[in-house]
């Protein structure tokens, strides 16, 4: 059904990520939460945006089409 090219890692097991047309690696921005003790002791939500890089991994993208035309089916 379809030919994996990328996995997230090289044939060495080094992590590479997506990167744009010109080569640089692109950052998604993303929150980051956590839980956490005010003074009183109650807890609360924090929460930070970060901007981080993705895996260039194709397999996920595999597997939700797959998922797509398996329905289609049904």
């Amino acid at each position: 059904m379809a030919i994996v090219e990328r996995v997230g890692k090289d044939r060495r097991g080094v992590p590479i990520y997506d990167r744009d047309d010109e080569g640089s690696e692109i950052l998604y921005p993303h929150v980051k939460k956590w839980l956490s003790l005010n003074e009183k002791g109650k807890e609360i939500v924090r929460s930070r945006n970060e901007r981080i890089k993705h895996l260039a991994d194709d397999l996920p993208k595999v597997a939700y089409e797959y998922i797509k035309f398996k329905e289609g089916l049904l």
